[in-house]
């Protein structure tokens, strides 16, 4: 580093120092070898990544959290125990994005490829070319007047994906030729069934996990037969919507839901959660919206575009930092220790008990 101010140096861990500078960011210095790389910089192709090199304070607390006073953005909190992820948005007049932000429903082809169905048509995401296809959208003017809201996504062949939204019919589409067909189901049925108004999705696992519009989640263990019941009020659930059901191939299970992500360990019985305020940027999720992919990651679409995490993403015990009483009023009046009638003996803070008089 040369030619640039130095704000803060702080201590990250016995053989390492944070030193924020305004300009380049924060770096990382090795005190044994005496060798500074960039650690902390902005990034410009990431939506939630830092946004300013202008760094005027840094600090470190108990659990290792990097608490970062950027210039002009306010305060960043770096918390090193949640991996970082993809957040995949629409980026306006850009055909090499998203086709829209409300996505519905997100699979993994054959090929390993993404498909994203939103309420303005389907995006397919190419993921060893990094190129985009749209699909059935409004920007398409021979569709202008069609519907373009797909709620659910099956390849029921390899490079065949059927899609089925607000309609009565599914479209076929071919990944091949990027061609896409129309036909509605109840056409190919002899009887001549009226079709119902909407396309739905149904899944089915060896497990049993039946999550709810407000009661949060049902497990039936098929062994006993037996159900179990968790929701907000008798376990760490931070929410009774339950969207997106996704079993991991550790035995975990991982639910979107309208406040973040929950994470539920079967073996424990306990709940992990990631929420926006604990580092999540989109954390109102899309029912029915999500997948896994073949190298371990999973995908989840919400009403603020697709997060992508990565293998062996994890959502930590989370330790809630302590409360700090530092005032106690009576009738509006500060009490101190060993003021006249204060019920206090010590500090409010340290305080276990408290005995007020009354009449």
């Amino acid at each position: 580093m040369s030619d640039v101010n130095i704000a803060r140096i702080k201590p990250l861990n016995q053989t390492e120092l944070l030193i924020a500078t305004e300009g380049m960011g924060i770096h990382k210095i090795n005190m044994n070898s005496c060798i500074s790389e960039p650690y902390i910089v902005s990034s410009y192709k990431s939506h939630n990544e830092m946004n300013s090199n202008n760094i005027n304070d840094i600090y470190i607390d108990e659990e290792k959290r990097i608490w970062i006073a950027n210039y002009p953005e306010g305060i960043t909190i770096i918390d090193n125990r949640y991996k970082s992820y993809n957040w995949i948005k629409h980026s306006i007049g850009n055909r090499q994005s998203l086709v829209n932000d409300q996505v519905h429903s997100v699979i993994e082809d054959s090929d390993g490829d993404l498909w994203f169905g939103t309420s303005n048509g389907i995006s397919l995401y190419q993921s060893k070319t990094g190129q985009w296809h749209s699909f059935l959208s409004s920007f398409d003017h021979q569709l202008k007047n069609k519907n373009h809201i797909f709620i659910t996504l099956c390849e029921v062949s390899p490079g065949i994906i059927w899609a089925g939204g607000y309609t009565s019919g599914v479209y076929k589409i071919n990944k091949r030729t990027l061609s896409v067909e129309y036909f509605s189901p109840y056409l190919l049925n002899p009887d001549n069934i009226r079709p119902d108004k909407y396309i739905r999705d149904i899944v089915k696992d060896l497990s049993l996990y039946i999550g709810t519009n407000g009661s949060g989640v049902v497990v039936y263990n098929a062994k006993d037969n037996t159900f179990k019941h968790y929701h907000k009020d008798n376990c760490a659930l931070i929410s009774n919507n339950i969207y997106t059901i996704l079993p991991e191939s550790d035995g975990h299970i991982l639910m979107s839901t309208e406040n973040g992500i929950s994470c539920f360990h079967p073996t424990e019985k306990t709940f992990h959660n990631w929420t926006k305020e604990q580092g999540l940027m989109s954390s109102c999720f899309s029912a029915s919206s999500g997948t896994l992919r073949k190298n371990k990651g999973f995908v989840f679409g919400s009403t603020d575009g697709a997060i992508e995490f990565p293998e062996g993403t994890r959502l930590p015990k989370y330790i809630y930092s302590p409360m700090i009483l530092s005032d106690f009023q009576i009738l509006y009046q500060t009490v101190v220790p060993g003021s006249t009638n204060s019920p206090l003996k010590e500090n409010i803070n340290q305080t276990d008990r408290l005995k007020l008089k009354y009449n």
